[in-house]
């Protein structure tokens, strides 16, 4: 509740041939300030932090840093008949920075970790992030009332941590999952059945630690 934000965003939506081809685009801005920042300063200094024993170790932060962020991001919607659907987002984050930090001594502007803190990217903020998720629904025959789809997810390279003394960046990565839908009735209640297959790559990185390949059903 310490944070405070503003930002505004404009855009245009748009669609053709009764939302064959429905879509928008945005530009947003978005600066937040109040946010706590690691106090390096107090930490290089801090002889707990070099206790053997981790449940004594203090890391000191300050109030007050603010980031900023400006970005396009936008959405396109195809569907050329009652089967199938396609949809394309995307966010273009084409600055993320930090605006000002409490915790570093700006008289000192020459020292590596001021310039790093200052000029790298905030955590968690990649410059790319793409979904494309189709889905096709069959009306008739012998798989009549199923419908198949796949998604496939895209982030681009991140930060995890806002230190200024450390990276721990999460590789660029491509997540592709893959689902179907059953519907019928059962004791005449509709009910529908899903499975959804999840990271079917089993794609697994050092950091986030995701699950790796999931495999969910649902009714």
């Amino acid at each position: 509740n310490y944070e405070k934000g503003n930002g505004t965003e404009f855009g245009v939506k748009t669609n053709w041939k009764d939302n064959m081809l429905a879509g928008s685009v945005s530009h947003y801005f978005d600066q937040r300030d109040g946010i706590i920042r690691s106090d390096y300063a107090k930490n290089i200094v801090e002889p707990r932090l070099n206790d053997p024993n981790p449940n004594n170790r203090v890391t000191w932060r300050q109030n007050g840093g603010v980031v900023q962020v400006k970005g396009i991001d936008g959405d396109i919607a195809w569907t050329p008949n009652r089967n199938f659907q396609g949809i394309l987002n995307f966010n273009y984050e084409y600055e993320a920075k930090v605006v000002n930090d409490p915790a570093l001594d700006m008289t000192k502007p020459y020292l590596t970790v001021y310039i790093k803190a200052l000029k790298r990217r905030p955590q968690k903020n990649p410059l790319w992030k793409t979904n494309l998720i189709t889905k096709y629904n069959f009306t008739g025959g012998f798989l009549n009332n199923v419908s198949v789809g796949s998604a496939i997810r895209y982030s681009a390279e991140y930060n995890m941590t806002d230190s200024p003394t450390m990276d721990l960046i999460v590789p660029a990565e491509t997540i592709i999952d893959l689902f179907g839908t059953y519907r019928t009735k059962f004791m005449n209640t509709p009910t529908e059945i899903t499975l959804n297959l999840i990271n079917i790559t089993d794609k697994i990185n050092d950091l986030t630690r995701s699950d790796g390949m999931e495999a969910r059903i649902s009714v």
